[in-house]
């Protein structure tokens, strides 16, 4: 006597209906997915979805970039597609407290940018220092010492000297079309792009 006949026909049945799903499962979810995929339907979730960070690059490359990040704000600037110019905030966290060295987060950041300006060769920076600080000599020599140094990282980086360009005034940074800057900081420091 087999296994198969020592069971009691409840059980046969149970067991030939798990077999009859499991052979069958596959079948219905490619079925599913052909008739969902057809023409005139819309995919529901690709990929990855459209605001994860990922981003394409003119070059062809890809990329993730955290959102509020200066890079991520670059990245949203440059899905409009627009030649108008944007100023940027080159936020302090990106330097140790009182100096020119750059954080961690400092040294990704730039290397993003970096990686931004290579892939468009339109695209071209201007490093500004707001004159706005007055006659605090101090503050301007460490926001003229970080402009410095952000220039000398994306150079370090492989950005063509030519492209990027810095500046001390408010004029130069009105220059631009548009200001993006962190809410509530009082920026000094900034990064115009434009094409």
């Amino acid at each position: 006597m087999t296994a198969w006949q020592g069971l009691d026909r409840k059980a046969r049945i149970v067991i030939s209906i798990a077999v009859a799903l499991l052979a069958t499962s596959p079948v219905l979810a490619l079925w599913n997915w052909v008739s969902d995929v057809g023409p005139g339907s819309s995919v529901a979730a690709a990929a990855h979805p459209p605001d994860d960070g990922l981003v394409l690059l003119k070059n062809g490359a890809t990329m993730f970039l955290q959102h509020g990040s200066l890079p991520g704000q670059i990245s949203a600037w440059l899905e409009l597609d627009t030649n108008a110019g944007s100023a940027f905030e080159i936020a302090g966290a990106n330097f140790g407290p009182g100096s020119a060295e750059l954080t961690r987060e400092g040294r990704t950041e730039i290397a993003e940018v970096a990686q931004i300006l290579e892939a468009d060769p339109e695209l071209t920076a201007d490093i500004i220092v707001s004159d706005g600080l007055g006659t605090n000599d101090q503050a301007k020599q460490l926001e003229l010492s970080r402009a410095s140094r952000f220039k000398a990282e994306l150079i370090e980086q492989r950005v063509p000297p030519s492209k990027i360009t810095s500046a001390i005034g408010s004029a130069a940074a009105s220059s631009a079309d548009r200001l993006i800057k962190e809410s509530g900081s009082d920026g000094r420091l900034f990064l115009v792009l434009s094409r």
